[in-house]
C-alpha cells in the first residue's frame, strides 16, 4: 500500500534523525581576598592616570584649541580667493558685454 505525503514525511524525519550526546566538564576556580575595612572605606580615585612629564610627551596645544587651528587653516583659501578676484582680469566677453548694458542703458 503506498504511503500518504504525511507518511513519507515521517519516515524521512525517522531517517535522517540522530542524536549527539556531549558531555563538557568545565573546572573554573575563583579566589578572592579579603580587604582589610581601611581598603573597604577607602575613597575611589576614578580619575585618569597622569600624563608623563617627558619633554618629548608634552603638547604645545591645548585640546580644546584644535578646532581654532582647523578654523585658521580654512581662513587661508579665502584669503587667496580675495586676492585673486581682484588681481584677476575680466574675459573680454564681460567686459563686452557689460559695455553693451551700460550703452543700452543710457541710450
Amino acid at each position: 500500500m503506498p504511503l500518504s505525503f504525511r507518511g513519507m514525511c515521517m519516515e524521512f524525519r525517522t531517517i535522517t534523525t540522530h542524536t549527539h550526546t556531549h558531555t563538557h566538564t568545565y573546572t573554573h576556580t575563583h579566589t578572592r581576598t579579603q580587604k582589610t575595612t581601611e581598603e573597604r572605606h577607602a575613597p575611589v580615585d576614578n580619575s585618569p592616570p597622569p600624563l608623563p612629564h617627558d619633554r618629548h610627551h608634552r603638547s604645545h596645544t591645548s585640546p580644546s584649541s584644535g578646532w581654532r587651528i582647523l578654523y585658521a587653516i580654512g581662513v587661508v583659501p579665502l584669503l587667496v580667493l580675495a586676492y585673486l578676484r581682484r588681481r584677476l582680469p575680466e574675459t573680454r566677453l564681460f567686459v563686452r558685454a557689460k559695455r553693451q548694458q551700460q550703452l543700452l542703458a543710457v541710450g
